[in-house]
């Protein structure tokens, strides 16, 4: 397992969901914490395991946008050389009353399960974009599954107060391989998608939002 912020790496060996980062207290990593994983394995251990087709109810989907979500904080929370993209309230509202930062969205993937992956970065549109927003891209990879978490705002404050949030929309070319589950989707959701990532694709899915056009509500 590989987890990089900004150029560093730093690697560890994993099985399953039982890898830990030390950015949680105890209290945070053996109750609420989890319980999230429990959620997670109910909700997708034979997604993980045997890349099972999967029905995906509204239960089993909030299962696995809560785990991801939380692998999302502490990716973003344990760099060391830039700030981190969420602060210190959305981190709290999340712990203590699950509430997702505003602009998250997730998606969902088949990959082979050759190593998995975790692995958070930061992206800006250029600097002629309309109305110019920021985001926080975090990817996980479980066996056959692989997730990925987005978050974006307004790169004003004053934007953030008076217009909707941004929402990410992914090019045409995904639609066969990565599946919107948060926080709009068509339920029941039928996993895996009609084609897998492959390593060189998996790659380009954890890459994919360098280049953005401008995003569903400027």
């Amino acid at each position: 397992m590989k987890q990089s912020t900004e150029g560093e790496v730093r690697s560890w060996k994993s099985v399953g969901l039982n890898q830990k980062f030390p950015v949680l207290c105890n209290a945070c990593n053996n109750e609420w914490g989890s319980s999230l994983e429990t959620g997670m394995k109910n909700a997708s251990a034979e997604m993980i395991k045997d890349g099972a087709t999967t029905v995906l109810n509204a239960e089993r989907i909030s299962a696995i946008a809560l785990y991801s979500q939380m692998k999302a904080f502490v990716c973003d929370y344990g760099q060391k050389h830039v700030a981190p993209f969420h602060d210190s309230h959305a981190r709290q509202e999340f712990r203590e009353d699950l509430i997702f930062p505003t602009g998250t969205q997730v998606w969902i993937a088949r990959t082979t399960p050759m190593h998995g992956v975790f692995k958070g970065g930061y992206f800006k549109p250029s600097l002629s974009t309309p109305r110019r927003f920021q985001g926080y891209v975090f990817t996980i990879s479980l066996g056959h599954l692989a997730i990925q978490v987005t978050c974006v705002r307004w790169t004003k404050k004053s934007n953030r107060k008076y217009l909707p949030c941004p929402l990410l929309t992914q090019g045409s070319i995904w639609n066969k391989l990565s599946i919107p589950i948060f926080p709009n989707c068509i339920l029941p959701v039928i996993w895996p998608p009609l084609e897998l990532l492959s390593q060189d694709l998996l790659d380009e899915f954890i890459n994919r939002w360098k280049t953005l056009n401008v995003p569903i509500g400027v």
